[in-house]
């Protein structure tokens, strides 16, 4: 029990990521895979096969980053909320509008996401606004609704 203790501590917690966020994450990538796989056997020439396994890779995105460009400080600042809006938005999107297929089931499932998802790129656009900002340095809110 120690060892698993100190391994959450060390590589999530340690990391700035809280374990509710990080089960969420999991819960959300094995949820994706599962549809994923289902599609596959399901029809494997589809193109939902393509934009599951997209949204799949993407809920990997930050830490990729952050492991590939190391040298690169701006990167390494941003925070793993983005991740998590990231997400979010691929569960949405690929887990409901393509696995379960609510957007043929639900007429407006689509304009849903793209109110939702533009919420959300707002919040991404923000916290990567904030990790490539120098320390000190002020944006007028022009600059960062236009980011």
């Amino acid at each position: 029990m120690n060892k698993i203790k100190s391994w959450i501590d060390k590589h999530i917690i340690g990391n700035g990521i809280t374990v509710f966020e990080f089960v969420l994450w999991w819960m959300m990538r094995i949820a994706l895979i599962t549809v994923l796989i289902s599609v596959y056997k399901e029809k494997p020439d589809s193109i939902r096969v393509v934009q599951i396994a997209g949204c799949t890779l993407a809920t990997f995105t930050v830490p990729l980053v952050k492991k590939i460009f190391f040298f690169v400080k701006p990167f390494q600042k941003i925070t793993h909320r983005t991740q998590t809006w990231i997400n979010i938005t691929a569960f949405l999107t690929s887990f409901f509008g393509q696995g379960l297929d609510w957007y043929h089931e639900i007429p407006t499932w689509d304009k849903y996401m793209h109110l939702f998802s533009g919420g959300l790129v707002l919040l991404i656009g923000n916290e990567l606004v904030n990790a490539f900002t120098r320390k000190g340095d002020r944006i007028s809110p022009f600059n960062r609704m236009m980011a």
